[in-house]
């Protein structure tokens, strides 16, 4: 087998670890490990651009497509544009007084 041959053949069983579990291969759990290290492997060389140009242009399509089953946090706070705005530096930016921080 040539290394294009195994590179596919991890690509493919990347892309159907996704479509059959509808999420992305976890560090943490044994079975997954072979291809969550191997995507973030070619990640780093992805961005690094030392990736050859034909596989750059499918892992493109795999990291489109991961993006999709990326875990969402539930717990995470959502913040607006008026809480930022709000903040204690803003404050003190904006108050002339020192008491009116306080109020």
């Amino acid at each position: 087998m040539s290394q294009d041959e195994i590179w596919m053949q991890h690509y493919n069983e990347y892309v159907s670890f996704l479509k059959t579990n509808k999420k992305r291969p976890s560090k943490h759990h044994k079975e997954d490990f072979q291809l969550f290290n191997w995507f973030k492997h070619h990640k780093k060389v992805y961005l690094s651009g030392r990736m050859p140009f034909d596989r750059m242009i499918i892992f493109r399509h795999l990291l489109e497509l991961a993006e999709d089953y990326r875990k969402i946090n539930q717990h995470a706070y959502v913040h607006d544009e008026k809480q930022k705005e709000n903040t204690p530096a803003q404050r003190l930016k904006v108050a002339d007084n020192p008491k009116d921080l306080f109020e």
